[in-house]
């Protein structure tokens, strides 16, 4: 019998469950910046705003970084700096993204991987500039109700 205590003694206890880990408000915040760029990109009332951003026969890659930077700026602007400032990178170069998928579908562009990342250089550069200005360089777009 003590044997028996013994080998019972010596196996190891399972691990206590641990509750699912709650995501922390920067990582909630992220959606909600997204759904407001879509908002703000696809509404009725903001996208004729929107697509002034994408005019031009300049460099596409150029105007879609620009037009990402005028976005994410304009949610912070709105939110009246409510947004973690960790949060405005990630969010921008996923506005990037959809501002890229937007302009190839709607103006036949291919875009390359290269471009991409081109695009996301662009964007991070000029937001630092922007936010060196105190965001006077962007433009003023309606924004709408973040959920």
């Amino acid at each position: 019998m003590d044997g028996l205590m013994q080998q019972q003694q010596a196996q190891p206890t399972p691990p206590a469950q641990q509750p699912a880990q709650q995501p922390n408000a920067k990582q909630q915040m992220l959606p909600k910046v997204l759904a407001a760029a879509q908002k703000l990109m696809y509404s009725e009332k903001t996208r004729p705003m929107f697509m002034r951003l994408l005019e031009g026969d300049g460099d596409k890659i150029d105007i879609a970084s620009s037009a990402a930077v005028k976005v994410i700026l304009t949610i912070v602007d709105e939110t009246k700096g409510r947004i973690d400032g960790d949060v405005v990178p990630p969010a921008g170069v996923a506005i990037v993204g959809d501002v890229l998928d937007f302009m190839e579908k709607s103006e036949d562009i291919q875009f390359t991987a290269d471009d991409t990342h081109k695009a996301v250089a662009m964007f991070l550069e000029k937001l630092q500039a922007a936010i060196a200005k105190g965001g006077d360089s962007m433009m003023k777009i309606p924004q709408p109700e973040m959920q």
